[in-house]
């Protein structure tokens, strides 16, 4: 995601970021750091269960249904966790620093991970 708080961070020289900004854009990125590991370890383990329930010489449906629930919520979790911070993050920037990360983004062609869903941030 181009607003990403480490993204931006990475690029704060070519932005120009204020030392507000960077304080602000790095407590960004250090709350959603937890929220965002808790999600990607309870994916692991949901597709840890669901291959070893496929994997049973009988496997029970009804289990691999809840882990593929559980998977799928997990996955949402995290969706939103980038998503929510990418946000916040934009809100962080100037117009004309936005207008960078826009232009950053359309020239490697940024939205190419949205598989042709996704809005511009």
């Amino acid at each position: 995601m181009p607003f990403d708080p480490a993204r931006l961070l990475a690029r704060k020289d070519a932005l120009g970021l204020s030392a507000q900004q960077v304080a602000q854009l790095t407590a960004l990125e250090n709350n959603a750091h937890p929220g965002m590991t808790a999600a990607w370890q309870q994916i692991k383990t949901e597709r840890a269960a669901i291959a070893a329930g496929l994997n049973a010489d009988a496997p029970d449906t009804v289990q691999l249904k809840r882990h593929y629930d559980a998977l799928q919520t997990a996955a949402g979790n995290a969706h939103w966790a980038r998503v929510s911070t990418s946000l916040k993050a934009r809100a962080v920037l100037t117009a004309e620093q936005r207008g960078k990360v826009r232009g950053w983004a359309d020239l490697r062609g940024g939205r190419r991970h949205s598989k042709g869903h996704g809005s511009r941030l």
